[in-house]
């Protein structure tokens, strides 16, 4: 099994010329779930836009209001960090891959 790290954003920062990728700490919420078949996070908050997300092992996910991750969704290698924009109240589901 391994975890799904999740760290929830409300904003980006602004700077000249437009949004930043930089993620303004602290964050909103974190959350961890741990996973080898399908896993869901809990509810991304009200408030949240963007969150990041790291694991230390393979994973394939999706992002939805009811989520199951398979092999097939996106696959994001170990000990990477991806940020992404949701929408409030979608959860994020993981799934071992190779």
């Amino acid at each position: 099994m391994a975890s799904l790290f999740i760290a929830e954003y409300a904003t980006l920062p602004l700077m000249s010329g437009g949004q930043a990728m930089i993620a303004p700490e602290p964050a909103v919420t974190t959350q961890v779930v741990t996973y080898s078949t399908s896993a869901q996070s809990a509810a991304f908050g009200t408030q949240t836009r963007y969150i990041a997300v790291t694991s230390p092992g393979i994973f394939s996910y999706t992002v939805n209001d009811n989520p199951t991750a398979t092999t097939s969704h996106f696959r994001v290698p170990a000990d990477q960090i991806l940020f992404m924009a949701v929408t409030p109240g979608h959860k994020i589901a993981a799934v071992t891959n190779t």
